[in-house]
């Protein structure tokens, strides 16, 4: 089921094009639209909160439903490209009701296009992620097929962070104009990179094979003991660094005394520098494992937090230097858990789970939107437990509380989930015998590999 052993580079450009305007869609969600809510659409910020919390309940139940149903797909085209050749434009429609919304709305609208907005891109979504972990069945192959989508991904951050920046030079720009600035770049990069993607990249996953019932697989999962800790491990570090964003604005301008404005700056900086390491990051899984690699990175990253907490208040030198070493430490924890699930796939379908890269891309998906929800459910209520208010000038307390929240307490999830990591037991070597028991497997029931 394999393109190649070692795919070309150009079909791997091809595949990860979508990932630039598919992120620049989930950036503005997390950052502009619940601001742009409450203050410019007048909306109130407890109703918006609530809706948003609603949101992203719904988003993470429908997850594993599309990826059970994509699995399930027979076409022509595979079982991946349908649904995502379906759902771009419902995405563009609803990204175009929600960042231009009429000029006077009220919560029932919000409510119905958010839904309708995270329903278009759980559709486009999954089937995406879980055709990268059909490209390739090779171990250190799919490094290099998530180092390109993921450095898609970090292409498109930047954009969110610095396209703003360019346009608006010496304006205070709306924050509708902001997202009208999105819209405009996405509705014309999704669809024009979706159709090279969808014709340039095979989906070979509407293959023949073996026919399993979404309980049976469920089931099998269940019993899935990696793909268990997998999902334990990446929902520790993912934990951790959600808390850390939840927190790190605060962190800076309170107890840094660090410039808000400059705080787009510090980040582009970080992913522009992920961006420029990723290959380096893939190499490096292939030569010392996927899952060493990921827990360093957690290591090195629990490090840099506790190094921020010793920063000298209203020094730009160590603000700047610390984002410069988090875009490389903080950048194995973007590129390399997807293929980690894909691997683990491999082993479900072994235990006779069926091909369900869907199910288990869901699942994990579903394991990082808990995890976003639980960050800022844990922080903020615990900062404000802690003595931090933002409202007020900060005290001894204050920056206290905020290195122990945002800095001290994601530390100390990084290095548990390190220590979860670092004891995977499928690396190479393992999946190499997983993939050759399951070629045989497919070859008893006469099914292509």
């Amino acid at each position: 089921m394999t393109l190649s052993r070692t795919t070309k580079s150009s079909k791997l450009l091809h595949y990860a094009a979508p990932a630039i305007p598919l992120s620049m869609l989930l950036m503005p969600p997390i950052m502009y639209i619940p601001p742009f809510y409450a203050i410019e659409m007048h909306l109130s910020m407890t109703v918006v909160g609530v809706i948003f919390f609603f949101a992203r309940l719904w988003d993470a139940v429908i997850d594993p439903l599309v990826g059970s149903l994509s699995d399930q797909t027979r076409s022509h085209w595979g079982r991946r490209k349908p649904w995502i050749a379906f759902g771009v434009i419902p995405l563009l429609v609803s990204a175009y009701l929600l960042f231009q919304p009429p000029k006077t709305v009220g919560p029932a609208y919000l409510l119905i296009v958010i839904f309708f907005f995270y329903l278009a891109w759980t559709i486009v979504q999954i089937p995406y992620l879980s055709w990268g972990a059909e490209i390739s069945d090779d171990y250190r192959e799919r490094n290099r097929v998530v180092g390109f989508r993921e450095g898609g991904t970090m292409v498109g951050i930047l954009l969110v962070t610095g396209v703003p920046a360019l346009v608006f030079y010496n304006q205070v720009p709306t924050l509708r104009q902001i997202l009208g600035v999105f819209f405009v770049l996405t509705v014309i990069l999704l669809p024009l990179t979706t159709l090279i993607a969808l014709w340039r990249v095979p989906d070979t996953s509407g293959e023949n094979f073996e026919k399993t019932s979404i309980l049976k697989a469920v089931r099998i999962l269940s019993t899935n003991k990696p793909f268990l800790r997998l999902i334990f491990g990446t929902f520790i570090i993912w934990l951790a660094v959600y808390i850390y964003n939840a927190g790190i604005f605060f962190v800076l301008e309170k107890s840094l005394q660090f410039s808000g404005n400059n705080f787009l700056r510090v980040v582009f900086l970080q992913f522009l520098i992920g961006t420029i390491a990723t290959p380096a990051i893939v190499k490096l899984a292939g030569k010392f494992g996927k899952h060493v690699v990921l827990a360093g990175a957690a290591v090195l990253t629990a490090v840099a937090f506790t190094a921020l907490s010793h920063a000298r208040p209203g020094n730009t030198t160590d603000v700047v230097l610390f984002f410069s070493v988090l875009g490389l430490t903080i950048s194995p924890i973007w590129v390399l858990p997807t293929a980690l699930v894909a691997d683990a796939a491999d082993l479900g379908e072994l235990l006779g789970g069926g091909k369900k890269e869907g199910l288990y891309m869901a699942i994990y998906n579903l394991a990082m939107k808990i995890a976003i929800a639980a960050s800022v459910g844990i922080a903020l209520p615990l900062l404000s437990y802690l003595g931090f208010n933002p409202s007020q000038p900060v005290t001894s307390n204050g920056t206290q509380a905020l290195h122990m929240v945002a800095l001290y307490l994601p530390t100390a999830l990084l290095l548990l989930g390190a220590l979860v990591m670092v004891r995977y037991p499928v690396d190479a070597k393992a999946h190499a015998a997983i993939r050759l028991d399951l070629d045989e497997h497919r070859q008893r029931l006469g099914i292509s590999k």
